[in-house]
């Protein structure tokens, strides 16, 4: 409950920072999006090492809140308590030589996703590097869209062998 008040606080601050006034009546100019650093990720591999062909499958847990400064002010304090974040996407970009893939899931009740990145016939033999990105809308407007994200790259996640 914690961690909803705290969400709530950040998004009603930030909803009040660029709501525009009563006297705009809708004239805001440009769409402004606040980005809330409010997810910690921790990523991995069902496997250390996938052929060619096969679809690869890394599961992302997506907790609040995140593990340093939510609005980058530099104010960093280590979460007491952590909570799954349900119903959030989580991108993967998978990196490996020059071929770029990815793959998309939505977190369970958990806070985990499994995202299944198919290595195409083109994937080059090598280490994989996986970014792991998650976000979700929490209020959207003409004026001002509000969303939590939080970002983990995960460098030698596993080895992709050709046969």
């Amino acid at each position: 409950m914690k961690m909803r008040a705290y969400l709530s606080a950040a998004v009603i601050l930030a909803a009040g920072l660029v709501a525009p006034s009563t006297s705009s009546a809708g004239a805001c100019g440009a769409m402004e999006t606040i980005a809330l650093r409010t997810f910690h990720l921790v990523v991995h591999s069902d496997k250390k090492a996938y052929k060619v062909g096969d679809t690869a499958t890394i599961h992302v847990t997506v907790t609040r809140p995140a593990h340093e400064d939510p609005v980058g002010a530099g104010i960093y304090q280590e979460p007491p308590e952590s909570f799954p974040a349900e119903n959030v996407n989580v991108g993967i970009g998978l990196r490996v030589g020059d071929v770029f893939l990815f793959g998309h899931a939505m977190t369970d009740a958990d806070g985990v996703a499994g995202v299944k990145v198919k290595l195409e016939s083109w994937t080059p033999a090598g280490t994989a590097i996986a970014d792991a990105f998650a976000w979700n809308t929490q209020a959207d407007s003409p004026c001002a869209r509000i969303e939590e994200n939080g970002y983990q790259q995960k460098p030698n996640i596993f080895k992709v062998v050709k046969i």
